[in-house]
């Protein structure tokens, strides 16, 4: 199953393949692979947010490729779990100085749950 799932990146303008030439990723993506895509979003955001440059549905179908090697990730780590209503996602390790502490999720996550994660993404960035 791993290999057989496949995210093809969007084409990218030449002032983003200088940040990072983003290649299809074959089953679950790496930390690495995650990190480059998320590089070149954040410079692709802050050329749309520079008024007669960058191409916001660019920025989508980047959002879009993320999404996607993210659910190839959780389609591998979870979905192949013998009973997945008693699996527990655990967050990574977060660097000392944010102050935000995520803890496991055990079945579906709730709403405290979620709201963590995004104060965790805002902290961070």
């Amino acid at each position: 199953m791993s290999s057989s799932l496949v995210s093809s990146p969007p084409d990218l303008p030449a002032y983003l393949k200088g940040v990072y030439n983003l290649n299809p990723v074959i089953g679950a993506p790496s930390d690495d692979e995650v990190i480059r895509i998320h590089a070149v979003m954040q410079m692709a955001q802050k050329a749309v947010d520079i008024p007669g440059t960058g191409n916001p549905a660019l920025l989508v179908k980047l959002a879009e490729h993320l999404f996607n090697v993210q659910m190839a990730r959780y389609r591998i780590k979870y979905l192949t779990a013998t009973l997945p209503e008693n699996t527990t996602y655990t967050p990574p390790t977060l660097p000392s100085h944010l102050t935000v502490q995520l803890k496991p999720v055990v079945d579906a996550p709730s709403d405290e749950d979620i709201i963590g994660v995004q104060n965790a993404i805002q902290v961070y960035s």
